[in-house]
């Protein structure tokens, strides 16, 4: 499937009024948390920004246990659906 988002790896960048999260590669980034106050900040923004700049790894990690569970029984088969579900979503499907 072709790739629509953003290449990563993805960064956090925080400056004195905002929260992005972009790549080194200069494509358009995201910004996550506008008018910011650091000295407000009880931490959940810069955290959600990690979790977001994480998404290009995570995707990556689930297409690998997708075909992982290629391989295995019907035991694991909610598991399996639950994890196509996902990327699926990711991936622009329903």
């Amino acid at each position: 499937m072709k790739q629509t988002h953003t290449s990563g790896p993805w960064k956090v960048y925080i400056s004195e009024d905002s929260i992005m999260v972009g790549n080194d590669q200069g494509e358009s980034g995201v910004e996550v948390v506008t008018e910011w106050e650091p000295q407000y900040a009880d931490g959940r923004d810069e955290a959600n920004a990690r979790l977001i700049a994480a998404a290009p790894e995570m995707h990556g990690a689930l297409q690998n246990v997708a075909a992982h569970f290629d391989f295995v029984g019907e035991e694991d088969e909610a598991v399996a659906a639950a994890v196509r579900a996902l990327l699926a979503r990711i991936d622009g499907g329903q």
